[in-house]
């Protein structure tokens, strides 16, 4: 086998272990109250009430079906968590289901329609401070 080949097949099964890492990318702001999400081209931002966010160091890839799919550790006031995004784009908005988990509670699982430019509010929030 040549090295050539050896690349062919090393550069093949990156692709397939990556998943998605190699579709279409997503850039924008989407948000519905209480939730932004932030698509630029080398990261994503999640951010949610009471200056708590998640980023991942990425873009947004669309996946099979229009999918958009990511975990990542966020921070809040100093303690760590842990958010699934899991989306849907469909007529410029999306779709979403975001699960967010707290060390030593059960999983928070909320449904939204993000909106491109939308507004998510946070200033109706009533945050306490650390």
């Amino acid at each position: 086998m040549t090295r050539f080949q050896v690349s062919l097949i090393v550069a093949a099964y990156g692709a397939v272990a990556c998943g998605n890492a190699t579709g279409p990318t997503l850039q924008g702001q989407w948000a519905a109250r209480g939730i932004e999400l932030t698509a630029q081209p080398a990261s994503t931002e999640l951010r949610l009430p009471c200056g708590s966010f998640a980023r991942i160091a990425r873009p947004l890839v669309l996946g099979e079906g229009n999918t958009i799919r990511f975990s990542a550790r966020g921070v809040s006031l100093g303690n760590s968590f842990t958010v699934n995004f899991v989306g849907h784009v469909q007529n410029g908005g999306i779709d979403a289901t975001v699960t967010v988990k707290w060390p030593n509670s059960a999983p928070s699982v909320g449904t939204h329609i993000l909106l491109p430019g939308a507004d998510p509010q946070f200033q109706s929030y009533f945050c306490l401070d650390g």
